[in-house]
């Protein structure tokens, strides 16, 4: 029953992490994954009309057809919709010269309007090809499953990972790895009576996980191992046995090779 609920947990912690995936991000990079009509608008949102259309009935407003692979960057967000500026396209062909004049800028900066709809399924956030990662990571829920005989499961929170280091490429989750020392619980009874009382000791404690970026914060599963020294680690029940976490993992620094999300297109 233990199990079945452990398994529980993590299922409904990633299918939480995975409809994250679809939060739009300002500071990023998109991409066109397929051609789409945008509106042409001014930096409010307010649609462009189209004072050549010769239309006498209707308002029409000034569109393009954005090709797949165009990059663009998110100016401002609506309520349902986000205004969008392309990225310079860079080279000599006068083609790309063409472009920059008709999409990005000419005498005025040049915004268009996609609605968040549109958004989430018509684009993807382009990441560098390799980004590393230097963060702290908070586990609030540790799980450390029994054997089903003379180990129980162990459950506890508030834990802390310390600085660990994560690597991404492309848009793949995150690949954690950190060691750090930890303050685990340990009593008379998971101690073989090496400790009397209930108290807290050292560990040191490597740390795996993936992790999906929210915003600024990145959210994760993680496995580790808890490691006591001398006489208590070889009378600890845990010694060395895995745990499962669900953590939140806060970004440091980073440093990106290949970085396509700040290049010309």
């Amino acid at each position: 029953m233990k199990t079945r609920i452990l398994i529980y947990l993590f299922l409904f912690a990633f299918s939480t992490l995975q409809s994250q995936n679809s939060e739009i991000i300002e500071d990023k990079v998109y991409r066109f994954k397929f051609g789409i009509e945008l509106i042409e608008c001014k930096t409010n949102g307010e649609p462009v009309i189209d004072m050549l259309s010769g239309s006498p009935s209707a308002t029409t407003y000034k569109s393009i057809i954005a090709e797949k692979g165009w990059k663009f960057r998110i100016d401002k967000i609506l309520e349902n919709n986000v205004v969008i500026t392309f990225i310079n396209w860079v080279g000599t062909d006068p083609v790309l010269a063409q472009r920059n004049k008709d999409f990005v800028y000419d005498n005025d900066k040049k915004y268009f309007l996609l609605t968040k709809d549109k958004l989430k399924r018509s684009s993807e956030i382009v990441s560098a090809r390799i980004e590393i990662e230097f963060g702290t990571v908070t586990i609030p829920i540790k799980i450390r499953p029994g054997n089903g005989e003379n180990i129980p499961l162990d459950f506890y929170g508030n834990f802390n990972a310390g600085v660990g280091l994560s690597f991404r490429l492309r848009n793949i989750l995150d690949i954690y790895s950190g060691i750090s020392i930890t303050s685990v619980p340990v009593d008379s009874e998971t101690t073989n009576g090496v400790i009397t009382s209930t108290t807290n000791a050292a560990a040191l404690t490597p740390t795996f996980g993936v992790l999906k970026e929210v915003g600024k914060a990145q959210f994760g599963l993680f496995v580790g191992f808890d490691f006591l020294s001398r006489n208590l680690g070889k009378n600890w029940t845990y010694q060395g046995r895995r745990w499962f976490g669900i953590g939140i993992g806060y970004n440091i620094f980073s440093v990106s090779k290949g970085q396509e999300n700040v290049k010309g297109q």
